[in-house]
């Protein structure tokens, strides 16, 4: 099973999630540098990060390093923290999109319907279940195939190699999460508070 890969693209991001039930009062922006000066300009209150990049041979030998690494040295990770993997191929966006907003439900991000359904069910699951649920009901099918169609470039087939990945970045109960859909579990960046959450996370991104 594959998607059309989701566009970078603000517009695209903002009007998928709204068609899922996110209130318009949050939005997706670009952020268009990652040095503190820069930052400051962000409108804020800033509650998650989608990190964008290019991957290949390096990039999957290196998460292979740092999840050896992790399963030897162990990580704290919140029982709070909501993770699911990736089982559709090119639908990283969507997942990393769901990630931002089931790890945000506390701020009122969701409105009732299809979406915070299945996150409310998904929450029991482990990540694999989740995975599979996702899957299998659908969520989010329809809105999504509307919304990449409506990008400023045209799509490539869902089937199509695609050399991007976006990962999602939040911010649960005190730490900075990246939760990547391909890997095995969350990875732990560290503790964080609120205020200083966007700083961090892109530190993250660096």
């Amino acid at each position: 099973m594959a998607w059309v890969p989701m566009e970078s693209n603000p517009d695209v991001v903002n009007n998928l999630i709204y068609k899922t039930g996110v209130k318009q009062t949050w939005k997706f922006i670009d952020i268009f540098s990652l040095d503190e000066e820069s930052l400051r300009f962000v409108e804020g209150p800033v509650i998650a990060l989608i990190m964008l990049f290019p991957c290949g041979p390096e990039y999957e030998n290196e998460v292979k390093a740092n999840t050896a690494l992790i399963k030897e040295r162990g990580q704290h990770v919140s029982n709070n923290v909501f993770f699911m993997k990736q089982n559709i191929l090119n639908s990283c966006g969507a997942i990393a999109l769901i990630h931002c907003i089931a790890n945000n439900l506390d701020k009122d991000v969701l409105n009732d319907g299809e979406l915070k359904n299945f996150i409310e069910a998904a929450k029991r699951l482990d990540p694999a279940g989740k995975g599979d649920l996702f899957v299998k009901s659908k969520v989010m099918n329809e809105v999504y195939s509307d919304s990449v169609n409506e990008g400023q470039t045209r799509p490539p087939p869902a089937d199509s190699p695609v050399n991007y990945h976006f990962v999602a970045i939040v911010h649960v109960d005190e730490h900075v999460y990246e939760l990547d859909g391909r890997k095995e579990f969350p990875i732990n960046h560290g503790p964080s508070d609120f205020e200083h959450f966007l700083s961090n996370a892109a530190a993250v991104c660096r």
